[in-house]
């Protein structure tokens, strides 16, 4: 392996296609266990302009708006109407409800750690990363500045520091290593999308987000 290599790493922000998906079936999955703790429920989202798909398999004794709950979670993240409005949007769904034969056996939020390493797994993922003492989350040091930076992007829009930002924005971070240790910071990349302004200009919006999210998060550091 090389000694000195730059890494890059990438966040987004609520708004973002794939973290609304995320945002959306966990929301679906919290109300169906709020109701029914020992619910099995599998869901799916897909995002167009203004549409959402939503799949869903579950076997559950509870009873969930399942496309209200999706607008809900939608209507949370802050979206300006004219880019996704969450009451008029289109909600395509396909449901399947399965026997209740199907649900867990028992509360896992009851379990113990030990317990819960006993359960077996059902689904498969691909996962890439790996726990270091690069930061003290446990994480390498790119993705953590990547995160906050879309963490900071968010604050700067709902506190309304910078209020013509879109939810929908997307950091990157270049970080250079020397011997398997992050040493300099090499580049930061921020895309964002901006509404209600159209005579901003770039030298404004590069300010905005050098004071309000690049200098927050590298206060101290």
């Amino acid at each position: 392996m090389t000694k000195s290599f730059l890494f890059t790493s990438e966040s987004v922000t609520e708004g973002h296609p794939d973290r609304v998906c995320d945002i959306i079936s966990d929301a679906v999955v919290d109300r169906f266990l709020q109701q029914d703790p020992y619910t099995r429920v599998l869901t799916e989202c897909a995002l167009s302009k203004n549409v959402l798909f939503l799949a869903a398999r579950f076997a559950s004794k509870a009873v969930v708006d399942i496309p209200e709950v999706a607008r809900s979670a939608i209507g949370e993240i802050g979206y300006h109407p004219q880019e996704f409005n969450a009451s008029d949007c289109t909600v395509v769904t396909s449901f399947v409800a399965q026997s209740l034969d199907n649900r867990a056996e028992q509360d896992e939020a009851g379990l113990s750690d030990r317990e819960l390493d006993r359960i077996v797994v059902r689904n498969q993922v691909t996962q890439f990363g790996y726990a270091c003492t690069q930061t003290p989350e446990l994480l390498p040091f790119p993705i953590v500045i990547a995160n906050r930076l879309a963490h900071q992007l968010t604050a700067a829009r709902r506190e309304r520091k910078v209020p013509y930002l879109s939810p929908d924005c997307t950091t990157q971070v270049g970080v250079e290593f020397d011997c398997g240790r992050p040493t300099r910071v090499h580049s930061i990349t921020l895309i964002a999308g901006t509404h209600g302004v159209p005579s901003l200009g770039t030298a404004e919006l590069r300010s905005d987000l050098t004071k309000w999210v690049i200098a927050p998060v590298f206060d101290g550091e």
